[in-house]
Parts: C-alpha cells; structure tokens; sequence
C-alpha cells in the first residue's frame, strides 16, 4: 500500500488528461468500498468465538480506548475532529484499510485525503516496528504463547504484520494473533457507521460536505452491508475455503488501487502542511492500546 501511495502522489504533479478523473475518482471511492466489502469473507463467527469472551472483550475494548485517545489527542493538538477519526481508527482497528474505510465516511476536502495519506504510511511504519519489538517485549515479559498471540493480534496494527510477529513466536501464537486481529477488523462495521452518522449531523446532512455524491449518505452505507453479509456467507460455510480466499485477495487487491487513487488526488505540498502533529496523532494511540493490552495480560493472565 505505501508503494502504491508513493507511485499515486508522484502520478498527480503529473499533467494528466481530465479524462482521467472519472477513473481516478472511481477508484478512491467505489473500488475502495468494494475491498472492504470483500474483507468480510475472511471474518466467521466460529473463529470469534473460538476464542473466547474475555480475549474478545479485550480486542473490543481496546479499539474503543484507541478511538477515544485519538480523538482526545487531536483535540489537545488543536486538530480537526476527522483527523482524530483516522489516526485512532487507524491503530485502533486495521491499520491503512481502516484508514481508508473511515475516510470514506467523512467529508472528501484536500486535508483528508492528505490525513489518510499520512495515515497510511505512518501506521505501516509503526506496524512493522511492533512486529519486531513486541515479541521481544512478550518473552521480556514471561507471556505465554497464547497470551503473546493475543498482545500481538490486539496491539499491533495491520493484519500482516500481526501474522508476522506471532508466527515469530510460535503457530499457536500466529493463530491467536490472527482470530484476536479479526475481531478487531470486525469492529470496522460499528466504527465507519458511528463515524459516518457523527459527520452528517456535524454536517447537518448537506450532500455537498461529501463530495462529488448527490444524495445524503447512508448511515450503513451498502459496502459494510456487503462486508457483513460476505462475514455471515463465511460462517454458515456456503462457499469453498478457495472462494472465501479469492475475495480476501481481492480486497487487498482492490484496496491498493484505491490508495494509489487517493495518491493520485493528494498534493504533497498538503501532506507538508500537517506537519509534525501526525507522528503525535498516530504514536499515543499506538502506546496507549500497548499498555492497556500488556496491563489486562499481565494483571489477569489466567483469563486469556
């Protein structure tokens, strides 16, 4: 996803054809809703509950805790409301699609496209730090391999690098980092509708704060309809395990060629102007939801 947002942001100090915004717009909006729609298909209700309630109530409540902080930073920062929306959910729940899926709520001005892009970045960068270092702070900690799969699979971002650090640790690690990461993937549905639903009256519903979109938005817009019903189609076992995986491939798929789009309608010179205050909006979180993980494993271990 950075390549393809680094490769976008070249692509728009470019003289390209206004023939090409149709398509460039298309990608940013609706191909992005068709990949989060398609992440569904690999979220089941049997692997939730496989889990269990306490490791899930602590995936759930952290993502809630994440938002909040992040919300609450940009507000001490002096930031708009949005940008605190895509930071926290960013860390809070997948990381560059979360990013993505909350921007597509909010209202499509330069300064979100800019935070999403920042977001994007930022959160890969942070990901692929915590996968190195948290195993490192699992084993310093004495952690089980379960309780390590469920630190990792609540704490770290993005979905591969979830995958990496357990699998660091053991398969049985990698395995319940993964089901504790769909949960918090899960949690996207809820998220993106409060977000949307919070925009509209900040917006006292006015279809022009969204963009090129003619009507008032849905509260649950379809692509979260889709990714609900493909989660239901996975549990009740209707389709082959080949078809759930090629939707999952297609939703990474479809999620890059949207995050080049939105490259493509991101100046830098409006990433330069954020400034610093992204590295703050995306690290508390990031350490906020570490220490309340840790705390949860470390005060009642025999829970997870």
């Amino acid at each position: 996803m950075v390549s393809a947002l680094v490769l976008g942001l070249g692509v728009h100090h470019m003289r390209l054809s206004k023939a090409f915004d149709a398509g460039i717009e298309f990608a940013a909006r609706s191909v992005l809703r068709f990949g989060v729609a398609l992440l569904g298909a690999g979220i089941t209700i049997q692997q939730i509950a496989a889990l269990g309630l306490t490791a899930s109530a602590l995936a759930v409540s952290g993502v809630g805790l994440t938002l909040a902080c992040g919300v609450f930073v940009a507000k001490l920062l002096k930031a708009d409301r949005d940008a605190g929306f895509i930071y926290g959910g960013a860390v809070a729940i997948c990381g560059a699609s979360a990013a993505m899926a909350i921007s597509s709520a909010l209202p499509d001005t330069e300064r979100n496209r800019a935070t999403t892009a920042l977001a994007v970045v930022g959160v890969t960068v942070l990901s692929t730090i915590a996968m190195l270092l948290y195993p490192m702070v699992s084993h310093a900690l004495g952690m089980d391999e379960q309780s390590a799969g469920v630190f990792f699979g609540a704490a770290i971002h993005d979905v591969a690098q979830v995958v990496g650090a357990g699998y660091m640790v053991s398969d049985t690690a990698g395995e319940t980092a993964t089901i504790v990461k769909l949960i918090r993937v899960a949690c996207l549905v809820p998220v993106v509708a409060c977000v949307g639903w919070i925009a509209l009256r900040q917006n006292d519903g006015a279809s022009e704060a969204f963009g090129n979109d003619q009507k008032r938005p849905a509260i649950l817009p379809w692509f979260l309809v889709g990714f609900l019903a493909l989660s239901v189609i996975a549990s009740a076992d209707l389709l082959s395990q080949n078809a759930l995986q090629g939707m999952s491939a297609a939703a990474k798929a479809l999620l890059v060629a949207a995050i080049a789009a939105l490259g493509c309608k991101t100046s830098i010179a409006s990433l330069v102007r954020i400034g610093a205050k992204p590295v703050l909006m995306l690290s508390v979180p990031t350490l906020c939801l570490a220490v309340f993980v840790v705390g949860a494993l470390l005060v009642a271990p025999s829970q997870f």
